[in-house]
């Protein structure tokens, strides 16, 4: 037998192994980033088939008409935009392409008069979720099954529609089902922020803060049922002169957000009986409801008395809870690990298992 040194070849040998990767075709292994640009999406098959489903989607939807160029009007050019959709459980589900226009490009008064960006709150899509069925993608809410087949029949007439099922992943959230309910977790998107941010091998804590950390917030929760579906925690705009003026201020922009609340349920054809604000200062339900009291705070600014005015007319009520009761001490103080726990215990309703 004659060896490689025999016959002077001095090349390493290549040691092969048995791992073996998915991939999009021969060679390229399938994609779990996504692309930047149209040239490395091109480099990928999946990629390339998802800008030919979405290319033929919009010239069976005819979204444009061919006309030829005029030198009096602005040429808008597009762009591709990639996204990869996941299951709850962090597989890929679906490669997604969309060609959108590059509307930085128009100019105000020659290419458009106004603009109006249809961006949704996030406590509608909570509130929607509290009281609708659901379907992925799109959010079709009914309280009739035959309304909602009629109405999705025709769509699908003038759009190409798919049924993806029952809802799991809405605009960054996750939607697990439960034998109580729907249990909504932006686990995901945490984790990428982590990602991004190069955090993900950080050690997690048990408390948001430190229990000697100094707070000046503001916060409150609405409910509907047992459902958090809207809160808010942030620094205060003024000083104030008293407690009292800083949890009356904070009943008063509570309340902005439960009559917009309020509207909502009006257009959704619901009514909601009188709303019950939970306060644990007892002076700032007096100043909701006391007309004699409240001439103790007449520093005040006059669009923060609309409460006492929404409290008259029946459509809220101020009433006081005990400090150790009020949940939204768990978004303005520094809880020590005991009390917090306890706290957010309550905070979320139980479903009987952590997510």
């Amino acid at each position: 037998m004659t060896t490689r040194l025999q016959n002077n070849i001095r090349k390493p040998i290549n040691k092969l192994n048995l791992l073996a990767a998915v991939t999009d075709n021969d060679s390229k292994p399938v994609p779990e980033t996504e692309p930047k640009t149209i040239a490395q999406a091109l480099k990928s098959l999946v990629w390339r088939k998802a800008m030919d489903e979405e290319f033929n989607s919009l010239i069976r939807n005819k979204t444009w008409n061919l006309v030829p160029p005029s030198t009096s009007k602005n040429v808008i050019g597009c762009k591709w935009v990639f996204r990869i959709k996941r299951h709850p459980d962090g597989t890929i589900k679906q490669y997604k392409a969309r060609l959108v226009a590059r509307g930085f490009h128009q100019r105000p008064g020659v290419d458009y008069n106004e603009t109006f960006s249809p961006v949704v709150k996030p406590t509608t899509v909570r509130l929607i979720l509290s009281v609708a069925t659901s379907q992925d993608d799109i959010i079709v809410a009914s309280n009739t099954p035959q309304f909602l087949e009629d109405f999705i029949s025709k769509i699908s007439q003038r759009f190409s529609l798919k049924d993806l099922g029952e809802l799991s992943y809405f605009l960054g959230v996750e939607i697990l089902p439960h034998p109580d309910g729907l249990f909504l977790s932006q686990k995901k998107y945490i984790n990428d922020i982590l990602c991004k941010a190069k955090m993900d091998d950080v050690k997690p804590v048990a408390t948001p803060l430190a229990t000697h950390a100094p707070l000046m917030l503001e916060a409150y929760i609405v409910y509907l049922g047992r459902n958090p579906i809207s809160w808010t925690s942030r620094k205060k705009k003024t000083r104030a002169r008293s407690s009292t003026e800083t949890e009356y201020r904070t009943v008063a922009s509570a309340t902005t957000e439960i009559l917009w609340i309020r509207n909502l349920f009006q257009e959704l054809g619901l009514t909601l009986p009188t709303t019950p604000i939970y306060c644990d200062n007892a002076g700032a339900t007096y100043v909701s409801a006391n007309p004699v009291f409240h001439s103790k705070m007449k520093h005040l600014g006059l669009d923060y008395h609309f409460v006492r005015e929404n409290v008259q007319s029946g459509k809220l009520r101020v009433s006081y809870i005990s400090t150790n009761d009020q949940l939204a001490d768990a978004l303005t103080k520094p809880l020590p690990r005991t009390t917090y726990t306890s706290m957010f215990a309550k905070l979320v309703f139980p479903l009987g298992q952590r997510f």
